[in-house]
């Protein structure tokens, strides 16, 4: 799991988009050569659901939240020939929070706090606390893909375009109807932007539920991924919800990446204890 990619350190301390994870170009081609000399293979989401022999080891790259900046993936990408699922949508909270002098673990508060709220109401309140010039991107380091844009990255052979619901909903905190709602508009957008319509989401917060699943299902979504920080065992059974609830691990940029790469190979959950350190 990748969210924005940064071009140089000096980028992601301007503050003008949240760092999340704090990796930069040079980590990300660093992250990819780590696994393939360990012997790993990438594959795309098509390859997973097609099936994997039980006997290989796999990584599935995506990215998060649908930043422009993903575009600095794809010269590497191409470099050692590795497909990338993008889960398209964008936020503004980091930015502006940062801008008015509040610490890390204040904008970590807030956005904590608003995912707490009915998603329907979370852009209203972004709107009435900062304003709606908050939504104008100051840059590529913060901005979403335009329309075009989009368009443009989906049809390199190598990315795959992919759910992650129509306004970021938590999915387990709408009703029925509504979860199906943010699904479904998603579905239509990247279908009107692109011309293809997405097989596979990223459950916002990693949040889901039985009526979720069903829901995806109905809507032609046949993989789902989270954010429970584990390996995937093969092989998969694409028929059944194993699918649609794949684990997924998050690295860190700088020097924190060599050791938590480590950790996500071996066979051991040490991951959890390495994340508090």
């Amino acid at each position: 799991l990748f969210h924005g990619l940064f071009k140089d350190r000096a980028e992601i301390d301007a503050g003008l988009a949240d760092p999340q994870q704090g990796v930069t170009v040079d980590d990300f081609r660093w992250f990819l050569e780590y696994f393939l000399s360990h012997g790993y293979r990438f594959v795309s989401v098509g390859d997973v659901l097609a099936g994997l022999p039980a006997a290989g080891k796999y990584g599935l790259v995506t990215f998060d939240d649908g930043y422009f900046n993903n575009v600095r993936a794809l010269p590497v990408l191409r470099e050692f020939g590795v497909p990338a699922a993008c889960f398209v949508w964008w936020d503004v909270v980091y930015r502006e929070a940062r801008a008015r002098g509040a610490a890390a673990w204040e904008v970590a508060a807030e956005v904590g706090r608003l995912k707490r709220m009915p998603f329907d109401r979370i852009e209203a309140e972004v709107v009435g606390r900062y304003g709606a010039a908050a939504f104008r991107p100051r840059g590529d380091a913060d901005r979403p893909f335009t329309p075009a844009e989009l368009r443009d990255f989906a049809a390199d052979p190598l990315v795959t375009l992919g759910n992650h619901t129509a306004d970021h909903a938590i999915l387990t905190r709408c009703g029925a109807g509504q979860a199906v709602d943010q699904l479904a508009r998603c579905q239509a957008s990247l279908r009107e932007m692109t011309g293809v319509t997405p097989a596979c989401l990223a459950f916002p917060n990693g949040d889901y539920s039985d009526a979720v699943l069903a829901a995806c299902r109905r809507l032609g979504l046949r993989l789902g991924i989270g954010v429970e920080p584990r390996k995937n065992r093969l092989p998969l059974d694409s028929s059944s919800d194993e699918v649609l609830r794949l684990g997924r691990f998050t690295p860190c940029g700088g020097a924190a990446m060599r050791g938590r790469c480590r950790v996500f190979r071996a066979d051991v959950r040490l991951y959890d204890t390495v994340r508090s350190l």
